[in-house]
């Protein structure tokens, strides 16, 4: 195999790897509106063989199980970091940023944020509109993808401008072990005597609501302004829990850093990075039994573990497209997608919203009998109604990620890129 000295900083598999992982959001988010876990029995069974596929495409309930949709966000996480280091490139220790660089990023990261406050607070259903508005402060929730992404690159940005490369891995290591000790050893002061120790809820991190994240979260965010207006008790993109994800992208910048330092595109780095992503998902997993792997509130083990998967994603990525030249082609439009990651994700979720509120037989009283049929469950039985139940879901995400892919074509053609 010749080897292939890296003439840009850009590297085409981790375009790829982000159209990946954006394609793996809006299937996944997709696919969440009706869920094929949410059929009836006969139903399920109708799936045949697809039915464990299909039911492993949804979040996971709770402790250590790790579905489809559990992996997408940390993967984005991860790029973002990797992304981070080449773009840092240029500041070292004699060459340090200036105070613009460190508002440039703040800037950056407050419009993100905002971003992800206005698709949580905008009104979609027309029906709604004229006696709610076009916008809800009352029950806007305050946290989300975007807001965690925001505050996550934000921090992590800062840590690694600020700091020394050693310094970086403590901070790095302290979080996730503070993290786990707090959650493993505190209970919230709010929660009923009682709550801990029975056979549904045997350690302080097996309660949703009663946990130190969650508790440091209601004290700080009005649960009017928690996912679902506080139902549940807990925000699944809560603030406490978004120090573990800082780590996240820490993680994919270590990984950036150590590939800016290999002067040749070869094999030897895929399996270099194949061995530590495999080290990461073990101690991930071995972790798990005393700090279970958990989605909701990113714990320590999960984030290894997902970590480790995104590194071993990339590496595969990585030997394919740079350094064996093989798949540009077929993985073209991912990396249509991975060039406008933005575009793409906060589209596909206004897509979601506006066919998911908005009914196509008008408006009306539940009260009085009216059944309404959303623009979205229209979409699926038209389009894909054949296939039948649970396979119309599935086949109307898939398709719903070439739109965007072919979209995504358009914006590249025309050299249309959004960035923050």
């Amino acid at each position: 195999m010749t080897e292939q000295v890296a003439k840009s900083p850009r590297l085409a598999s981790l375009d790829v790897f982000r159209g990946l992982t954006v394609a793996m959001m809006i299937f996944v988010n997709m696919v969440g509106l009706n869920a094929p876990n949410d059929l009836a029995p006969a139903q399920l069974q109708g799936l045949g063989i697809f039915k464990d596929f299909y039911l492993w495409i949804d979040h996971a309930p709770w402790h250590n199980s790790w579905n489809l949709a559990d992996f997408a966000f940390p993967f984005f996480l991860y790029i973002v970091g990797m992304a981070m280091a080449l773009s840092f490139a240029k500041y070292t220790v004699d060459n340090r940023p200036s105070k613009e660089i460190y508002w440039k990023l703040l800037k950056r990261a407050a419009l993100l944020f905002l971003v992800g406050l206005l698709i949580n607070g905008t009104i979609y259903a027309l029906c709604d509109i004229p006696t709610k508005g076009i916008f809800n402060f009352q029950t806007l929730r305050f946290m989300g993808i975007l807001q965690r992404i925001a505050l996550s690159y934000a921090i992590a940005a800062v840590i690694v401008l600020r700091f020394p490369p050693k310094m970086q891995w403590g901070i790095a290591g302290g979080i996730l072990l503070v993290y786990w000790l707090l959650l493993a050893l505190v209970a919230a002061p709010d929660a009923p005597v009682g709550t801990f120790g029975t056979a549904e809820v045997m350690g302080y991190v097996d309660s949703k609501k009663f946990n130190f994240a969650s508790f440091v979260d209601r004290n700080i965010i009005p649960q009017a302004h928690f996912h679902k207006a506080g139902k549940n008790g807990y925000e699944p993109e809560g603030l406490f829990s978004t120090l573990p994800a800082i780590v996240s992208v820490l993680l994919g910048y270590f990984n950036g850093v150590w590939l800016k330092t290999r002067r040749m595109v070869r094999s030897n780095n895929s399996s270099s990075m194949a061995m530590f992503a495999l080290g990461a998902i073990v101690i991930g997993v071995v972790w798990g039994k005393f700090f279970p792997l958990n989605k909701a509130l990113w714990t320590s083990s999960y984030v290894l573990f997902m970590g480790g998967w995104a590194l071993l994603t990339f590496a595969l990525c990585y030997e394919l497209i740079d350094v064996r030249g093989i798949g540009r082609t077929l993985s073209k439009p991912l990396e249509w997608m991975g060039l406008n990651p933005l575009f793409a994700f906060v589209g596909s979720v206004l897509m979601i919203k506006i066919t998911y509120f908005n009914n196509v037989n008008g408006c009306g009283d539940k009260a009085t009998g009216f059944k309404a049929i959303t623009a979205y469950d229209s979409l699926v039985k038209t389009l894909f109604g054949w296939a039948g139940a649970g396979h119309d879901t599935v086949l109307f995400a898939l398709a719903t990620v070439v739109l965007w892919s072919f979209l995504c074509y358009l914006m590249y053609r025309m050299r249309w890129f959004i960035k923050l």
